[in-house]
């Protein structure tokens, strides 16, 4: 079922494959193996790295890519966000009508004006600084929770949805353009990076 979810989810087909490298002491059963050529559709799979040792191994890389001491070759690693994440503002006042929000990049919902937008969707690299420009006086709230759609990526319906949560004071009267930037940093947390006036 995962595999097939992933391959759909990529939109790639077996016949995309060039070859598949397994990992983990559970590979060397040979029902695993069998099985997963049946799934993927391939006559061999490959076994080239060490199946104990590779999830360390790698580990061990990305510290060194991480490391100011170390210098490492070139080596992209991808850093994948597995749940969608909302911001949401004045949820007792948002209404599908509000005028002056803007979202920058690619976010879910973008287009349509509310009080939430998904600003870090599934499959997004981070790290990443994301901003919503928000019409506002006076002092207002700004969270950051799970999509609806997260439980169907699993996340567990009873856990909780929220993330984290900030109050933002502008100046009482006229209405300002406030500009919020929240930023998903390389641990994957959120957390928010600037707000201007």
């Amino acid at each position: 079922g995962p595999i097939k979810k992933t391959l759909a989810e990529a939109k790639l087909s077996t016949q995309d494959l060039a070859s598949v490298e397994i990992v983990g002491g559970s590979t060397r059963i040979g029902f695993v193996k069998k099985k997963l050529m049946e799934i993927l559709q391939v006559k061999t799979l490959s076994t080239t790295m060490n199946a104990d040792e590779s999830v360390s191994r790698g580990a061990a890389l990305q510290s060194a890519i991480l490391s100011p001491r170390f210098k490492v070759l070139p080596y992209e690693i991808v850093e994948y966000v597995p749940l969608p994440i909302k911001l949401s503002w004045d949820e007792e006042k948002g209404d599908a009508g509000e005028k002056g929000v803007e979202v920058e990049g690619e976010a879910d919902g973008a287009d349509m004006p509310t009080n939430s937008v998904v600003m870090f969707g599934r499959g997004l690299n981070f790290p990443i600084v994301r901003r919503v420009t928000l019409r506002r006086q006076g002092e207002f709230k700004v969270n950051s929770s799970y999509d609806a759609s997260a439980s169907q990526y699993g996340l567990n319906p009873l856990s909780t949805q929220d993330v984290s949560s900030w109050t933002i004071k502008a100046p009482v009267g006229e209405e300002k353009k406030i500009r919020v930037n929240v930023k998903q940093d390389i641990h994957g947390i959120i957390n928010m990076s600037s707000t201007q006036m």
